[in-house]
């Protein structure tokens, strides 16, 4: 089997959770450094902290996450990959950006993998935007749980009630 071929089957076998397969076609200690600003980024070593820490925390941020793979380059030992992330994230949001990956590949066992994407767009996915107008009518110089419940207030559409002094 190619390098290429390899690697199709790794992305095929993850999108089906194929969990035997595409453990088999990583070396035990597979070093996989995700990028700094993907949920959970880093660098993991180890077929457990990539598959058993890594991805469960990384994918608990969406309700869907697809690697879609459109172009493979095979060039000696590693493969890229050239494709797009698709998602919704917990919040409703989509997203749908540019990625490459880089695997190594050494006795037909995936070695290392690096990801390139654009995190920033993912990063936005995650974040809740909430009207500049309720924004304003949070007190800064709130207590802990007072920030708590205009956040809830917030939350419940109840923000324009925040802030006013009740006449009593």
């Amino acid at each position: 089997m190619s390098n290429e071929e390899l690697i199709k089957k790794f992305y095929n076998a993850f999108k089906n959770n194929d969990e035997k397969t595409y453990l088999e076609l990583c070396v035990e200690n597979i070093e996989w450094i995700a990028m700094d600003g993907m949920p959970n980024g880093g660098k993991y070593v180890g077929k457990k902290e990539v598959f058993e820490n890594y991805f469960p925390h990384m994918l608990k941020n969406f309700t869907e996450f697809h690697a879609i793979p459109e172009t493979f380059l095979e060039s000696n030992d590693h493969v890229i990959v050239v494709g797009r992330y698709q998602g919704i994230s917990k919040i409703g949001k989509k997203f749908d950006v540019p990625f490459s990956h880089i695997y190594q590949i050494k006795d037909n066992k995936i070695i290392k993998f690096k990801q390139f994407t654009d995190t920033e767009k993912i990063q936005e996915s995650l974040k809740v935007n909430y009207d500049s107008k309720l924004i304003e009518n949070v007190d800064t110089k709130s207590t802990d749980d007072e920030i708590l419940d205009d956040f809830n207030k917030i939350k419940s559409g109840e923000a324009s009630r925040m802030g006013q002094k009740s006449s009593g």
